[in-house]
């Protein structure tokens, strides 16, 4: 089935829970504009005033162009729209052309997970060519990877993974059923079937738990300090 320009405007206008009177105003034009576009736009076929790409552009951060082009919502500014929208595109085939970077999240101590990043909101993003596998950026609170990794450096999160998928000895972003969500070295007992969470602060002990606790791992492929500015120098992990 193709997928329409008119498709992809109520697809986001029905995510976002907004009528045509309230998209339109949002976007500074008439209603009767906006409604023509769901109603009859085809592939390839352009709006009377190429400004209406821009500005939707702008105001919600999808690229109508290249949506029409791939036949899937792109996502160019995850900024603009709510991450609980952003989801729900997502959930109907959505794709981020963008790395989204979290508030602070991740964390490398023990403190309870705060706000789940389905929930949260990006407040920049990178270039995905900077790191084509990445998922997601978050930065850091706490100091027990110190000094591999300090308060308020960001790390660069690949997709989500399995226990099996594990290597011993490299870093992960690891979440857990007691709401931790923590940066840690990982060294998995099979047998056992444990976890052992590694700090590199000699200040702080490894925790070990069960691999059944574990609700999601994603390995940390790079890591970009605080010092030296973000979108600048990186440091793989």
């Amino acid at each position: 089935m193709t997928l329409l320009l008119g498709d992809i405007l109520k697809i986001v206008r029905t995510a976002i829970g907004d009528t045509q009177d309230e998209l339109a105003d949002k976007l500074g034009i008439v209603r009767g504009t906006y409604s023509s576009d769901e109603r009859k736009a085809r592939p390839g076929k352009k709006h009377s005033s190429i400004e209406f790409y821009e500005k939707y552009k702008d105001v919600f951060g999808i690229d109508l162009y290249q949506s029409v082009n791939m036949q899937r919502i792109v996502i160019v500014d995850p900024t603009k729209l709510s991450w609980g929208i952003i989801v729900k595109l997502i959930e109907v085939g959505a794709f981020i052309a963008v790395i989204p970077i979290f508030e602070i999240l991740a964390t490398a101590s023990t403190i309870p997970l705060y706000q789940d990043a389905k929930h949260a909101q990006p407040i920049f993003s990178l270039p995905i060519e900077m790191y084509p596998h990445a998922e997601f950026g978050m930065f850091v609170k706490g100091n027990s990877m110190e000094p591999a990794i300090y308060e308020g450096d960001y790390v660069i999160c690949g997709p989500r993974l399995t226990s099996k998928d594990i290597k011993n000895g490299h870093v992960y972003l690891v979440g857990t059923d007691d709401d931790e969500n923590t940066i840690k070295i990982l060294n998995l007992d099979k047998k056992k079937k444990l976890l052992s969470l590694i700090p590199t602060n000699p200040e702080w002990k490894k925790k070990d738990i069960a691999v059944e606790k574990v609700r999601y791992i994603h390995k940390v492929i790079a890591l970009h300090r605080k010092e030296e500015g973000i979108n600048k120098h990186t440091k793989p992990i």
